[in-house]
């Protein structure tokens, strides 16, 4: 049997999905088993607890350093707003939860082919980052930003709206230019993924930045831009926070639009990142007027 030297309680899809890819003969056998409802209710809100305890004594921590602005760690944060939502979808989605069994067995020649097939088997490694960070010889990280960091340098920026759930960190990896559309802060799988810029955008020169993330229903990620379709909601809404890591910073919105990504129906604007001069840069802010015009009329 092939064996794993490390492994999660939650086996992802994608770990399976590599695995099945080996050129071996193998067999693989997937039993679910529906868990009751009150018992997976009672499992979740366990889990919650667990969360919010953490939360509590890390916080206690603080205070005990007079660090009373610290930000909660966005981990523990990011626990306990998946939790909640489990937990909801499980009282009033009529959600279920399972339990997987994986059980996944081939057969080889040798002891050696297995171990082969092993080191085959481990997940691939993200590249070096780039050497350039967002942060400047000389300059203090904000203090609210600085242990985020410590822990992903791969964290550029943060972006928050007034109102709406959006309050993220966001990232860039030039060298593994969409490792966070399915990868969360800790660099862990995940289909909720992490807001990130471009990599073709540089930070400091770039004339736009162009940031990416995942529409969620329910008001998910970016998936809480959809009130922009609202004309009042903008009216009250026209201000995006987007911090550097070493100073805050504040941005009126110009323009709101829906448009088909990827497409020659679509408008292509993640093509434009730096403007040959000022008139095509006034161009590119006017075509985003126009079709925010087509969409609050």
């Amino acid at each position: 049997m092939i064996f794993l030297r490390e492994y999660a309680a939650y086996i992802k899809d994608s770990m399976v999905a590599e695995l099945c890819e080996l050129n071996r003969n193998m067999m693989l056998s997937v039993d679910v088993v529906p868990v009751p409802t009150d018992e997976a209710i009672r499992e979740v809100e366990n889990r919650l607890l667990g969360v919010e305890t953490n939360i509590a004594n890390w916080q206690r921590k603080q205070n005990q350093n007079n660090n009373f602005s610290a930000v909660i760690p966005y981990d523990l944060e990011q626990q306990g707003k998946e939790s909640k939502e489990f937990l909801d979808d499980l009282t009033t989605r009529d959600q279920r939860m399972m339990l997987a069994v994986l059980t996944m067995v081939h057969t080889a020649d040798a002891k050696e082919q297995l171990d082969n097939d092993t080191e085959a088997a481990e997940p691939e490694k993200e590249p070096p980052r780039d050497k350039d960070t967002p942060v400047s010889e000389g300059e203090d990280i904000l203090v609210k930003y600085k242990e985020l960091y410590l822990q992903n340098e791969d964290m550029v920026r943060w972006v928050a709206i007034d109102g709406t759930s959006i309050n993220y960190p966001v990232m860039q990896s030039k060298n593994n230019p969409n490792f966070y559309l399915k990868h969360n802060f800790e660099k862990e799988y995940s289909d909720f993924g992490v807001p990130y810029i471009q990599e073709d955008c540089d930070l400091a020169a770039s004339d736009n930045l162009v940031i990416y993330g995942h529409h969620i229903k329910g008001g998910r990620m970016f998936g809480a831009l959809e009130d922009y379709k609202s004309k009042s909601f903008y009216e009250k809404h026209e201000t995006i926070r987007f911090d550097t890591l070493t100073e805050r910073a504040g941005y009126k919105i110009i323009a709101v639009f829906k448009t088909v990504a990827y497409s020659s129906e679509g408008y292509r604007y993640y093509d434009f990142v730096n403007a040959e001069n000022e008139k095509e840069f006034d161009a590119y802010v006017g075509k985003c007027k126009e079709l925010a015009r087509q969409l609050l009329s």
